[in-house]
């Protein structure tokens, strides 16, 4: 394979990336934590536990119309990308890279809004999060999160059969107190799968 069509193969996805990613960006801004639905449940466990801290929350909204506020909730959390993590247990097998379980399900005041926590973690039996924090006591300028949430909150605006559909991601950390994450571009990879997934499910 010549030099032009390896730089063609290569650049061609990144440059399309690069592209669809600005354009959903202005589309869906990240939205501050201090901005969120007063009932959103991911507030309760964005304060450090147990030595363990959420070094970042990004959350991006939609407004969709719908016949139903559980219709869109049953499609949401139906899309491919969010099927595996949708789990009454936390039960995992030796083979699983990581593991997950739906922790909150609510509906509010009379069914007023509808409110989806899903937790997941890496397998601590491959070993994925104490191998690069062995990299990282020596040196190595990043670390890999523990897992995280992602967080589903629905809720209707003013006008009839009109939502708006709130979609966080979060990442959870161990506290070694060096401020250490994964890279940058990586997070910024991740809000993209957060967009798109928002994008796509609410279709």
């Amino acid at each position: 394979m010549g030099l032009l069509r390896k730089l063609t193969v290569v650049g061609v996805p990144i440059a399309g990336y690069l592209i669809v990613d600005q354009q959903l960006s202005q589309i869906y801004p990240n939205i501050p934590v201090e901005k969120l639905p007063l009932n959103t449940s991911i507030k309760k466990y964005l304060k450090p536990n147990e030595n363990k801290y959420i070094a970042y929350c990004d959350t991006f909204k939609k407004t969709v119309e719908a016949d139903s506020i559980d219709k869109l909730n049953e499609q949401f959390l139906s899309y491919r990308a969010l099927q595996s993590l949708v789990k009454e247990n936390a039960d995992v097998d030796d083979n699983s890279t990581w593991q997950s379980q739906t922790i909150t399900q609510s509906t509010g005041w009379r069914g007023k809004y509808r409110d989806t926590l899903l937790w997941w973690q890496w397998n601590n039996k491959k070993n994925v999060v104490s191998n690069f924090e062995k990299l990282a006591s020596w040196g190595y300028p990043w670390r890999m999160m523990n897992g995280g949430y992602h967080e589903l909150y629905i809720e209707p605006t003013d006008k009839d059969k009109t939502f708006d559909v709130y979609f966080t991601c979060a990442h959870e950390y161990n506290d070694l107190k060096d401020g250490k994450v994964i890279p940058e571009w990586v997070q910024n990879l991740h809000r993209f799968y957060g967009r798109m997934i928002l994008h796509l499910a609410t279709k």
